[in-house]
């Protein structure tokens, strides 16, 4: 085969590793843009939950707990500071079955870390109290930080954004879970849950609508 026939046999392979290394290259590009803006708001997050400890403190009881009770509270932790808000903006891409996974993971160690200490209630009653002001304030702040930080619109499926809002309503919960020194279970039930369940469908609506709302600024 003549020099000019194997240029021209070539080249289509030659085109083809070009392109695959551009889209390669923009998608690193891609990657790194969403960390810059990832790593900051995550350091913000704990920088503010931090806040609310050194203001508010930890509850005691908390801490006397055993530490395959605290090891679980710090599984929670790592699920909605990083493994939730990482899919949401597109950090991470684990498949369907460990997404499924996540979800109920999340919803068992929220249901034990948060009912865990709870007590029957002397007198039952469900009532709005400052910790469910606390749940809705603070939630509403993290998420502004959120929508600010453009995190909402970082992937191009709308639905992405639930996993923001799982990851901010969690945060919220958790905060409380070792602040707050009631055990009651109704005030749990109705201030603490009942206040992340309240949040996280605001923060699910608000999301989809930063999300659509920076798409059509980008069109």
């Amino acid at each position: 085969m003549s020099d000019d026939r194997r240029a021209e046999v070539g080249a289509p392979d030659a085109e083809i590793s070009d392109v695959e290394s551009l889209i390669c290259a923009d998608l690193d590009r891609h990657q790194k843009a969403k960390r810059r803006h990832f790593v900051p708001a995550l350091l913000l997050m704990v920088l503010s939950a931090a806040s609310m400890f050194l203001v508010a403190g930890i509850r005691p009881d908390l801490l006397d707990q055993p530490a395959w009770v605290l090891a679980i509270h710090a599984a929670l932790w790592a699920l909605c500071l990083v493994a939730l808000p990482a899919i949401g903006v597109g950090l991470w891409f684990p498949p369907r079955w460990q997404r499924v996974g996540l979800v109920l993971l999340a919803v068992v160690l929220t249901a034990y870390t948060t009912l865990g200490l709870a007590s029957a209630d002397a007198n039952f009653s469900f009532s709005i109290d400052h910790c469910g002001v606390i749940v809705l304030a603070y939630g509403a702040a993290l998420l502004g930080l959120g929508v600010v930080s453009g995190a909402f619109a970082q992937r191009r499926r709308s639905a992405a954004s639930y996993w923001i809002a799982g990851g901010v309503s969690l945060t919220t919960l958790q905060t409380l879970t070792f602040q707050c020194p009631k055990t009651g279970m109704a005030h749990i039930v109705w201030n603490h849950l009942g206040g992340a369940i309240v949040l996280m469908t605001l923060a699910g609506a608000v999301g989809v609508w930063a999300h659509r709302r920076r798409q059509k600024l980008a069109a």
